[in-house]
């Protein structure tokens, strides 16, 4: 069986981490492609035999027009045809799914997924699978509402959905009756459990000062004893690097936060090693890769009620749940847990047990489950 799975990119970040995790995990099953939309390197550390970007070359000579249209739908109806304004790109993806012969297409995210009923007419060979990274809510509401119908009909038309919580399993199933929670796995390979000694509390996040609450952030470290640190880790671009060190500076949290900037995977196992408390303010989290790689090395978490986190936490058994954006709630938290060493690893030891679930392997048979219930044995 050939599967090719679909992304914007292959930079840093969780959905990429993730594909490539369980897609590397299948090509020991499968041959497995991966297609992007963009020209932009390979930093997850995908086969290049195997990957392959949307020609940068591909001319469309209509694009001025459906631009005016696109913006013309938007304005009078508030939502645009994402097919009818990717038509290049429906036809580029169709024409390398069917020169190489693709069984089964995973497509990841909801700007992919809106692709699929254009696509199936073009090329109906395949499966075609929708991997969402978020929460159906988030995805409608906030990323993809300028084309929410069309990514709501991309759902429709998927043979199958894959989706992390099962609160999304519930609400997807109002649009297409086969859907499977399956989480994200671990991408860790090689971890070591923290001793819970030092006065630091992780953070690790892409920088997206909003989404990721990053003014929530700035907020607790303001109130947080003068003998602990908070140290945050991420990707983000340059300009946005030098936003968060200026606003670090200005808001005089200088000795409060370190910012080490974006770590491989070695750098990040120290990172929560050295750490005693993991930390997440996010306003919204379809999942969560970092809560998942800090509880296998044995870091206490704390983080705000997003469908993401209750999945991984279990509604707060393995982890502190607060009601979201309730700071006052958070501080008292993050307060008990560094005064005392004991709490921290009673919650360390809930962790651990919890991280066992995100193991590669686990997470490697649940999708051999899904794929074999849509195209069948591995042939």
């Amino acid at each position: 069986m050939r599967i090719c799975f679909v992304n914007d990119d292959f930079l840093t970040g969780g959905v990429q981490k993730s594909v490539s995790e369980v897609g590397q995990e299948l090509s020991k099953s499968y041959i497995v492609y991966y297609y992007q939309f963009s020209q932009d390197e390979n930093k997850v550390n995908l086969p290049k035999q195997f990957l392959f970007s949307e020609r940068a070359t591909t001319i469309d000579k209509n694009l001025f027009y459906r631009k005016i249209k696109k913006y013309s739908e938007y304005l009078f109806t508030r939502q645009y045809n994402y097919t009818s304004f990717n038509k290049y790109r429906i036809r580029e993806l169709s024409n390398f799914l069917k020169k190489k012969e693709i069984d089964l297409v995973i497509l990841n995210q909801g700007n992919s997924a809106a692709l699929i009923p254009e696509l199936k007419k073009s090329y109906s060979k395949p499966k075609y699978i929708t991997w969402m990274h978020s929460n159906f809510d988030v995805y409608v509401n906030n990323y993809y509402r300028r084309f929410s119908k069309s990514f709501i009909q991309g759902l429709k038309y998927s043979d199958a959905v894959v989706c992390l919580t099962n609160h999304d399993v519930l609400e997807i199933q109002k649009i297409n009756t086969k859907v499977f929670q399956i989480d994200n796995p671990n991408p860790l390979k090689e971890v070591s459990i923290s001793s819970l000694s030092q006065k630091k509390i992780s953070f690790v996040s892409r920088i997206n000062f909003f989404i990721k609450g990053f003014d929530f952030l700035f907020e607790i470290a303001r109130n947080i004893p003068e003998s602990w640190v908070i140290s945050i880790a991420g990707a983000g671009s340059q300009d946005e690097k030098e936003d968060l060190i200026d606003q670090i500076s200005e808001k005089g949290l200088m000795n409060k936060i370190d910012f080490v900037g974006e770590l491989n995977s070695s750098q990040l196992v120290n990172f929560y090693v050295e750490s005693s408390i993991f930390l997440s303010t996010s306003r919204w989290e379809g999942f969560g890769v970092s809560i998942v790689e800090a509880m296998s090395c044995g870091l206490p978490i704390v983080c705000f009620e997003n469908e993401g986190p209750k999945e991984i936490l279990k509604n707060g058994k393995y982890g502190v749940l607060i009601e979201k954006y309730d700071l006052k709630s958070m501080l008292i938290e993050l307060d008990k847990l560094m005064k005392s060493i004991d709490l921290r690893r009673e919650y360390q030891n809930l962790s651990l047990v919890r991280s066992r679930d995100f193991q590669l392997g686990v997470v490697k048979e649940k999708w051999l489950s899904v794929i074999n219930s849509i195209v069948g044995e591995k042939n």
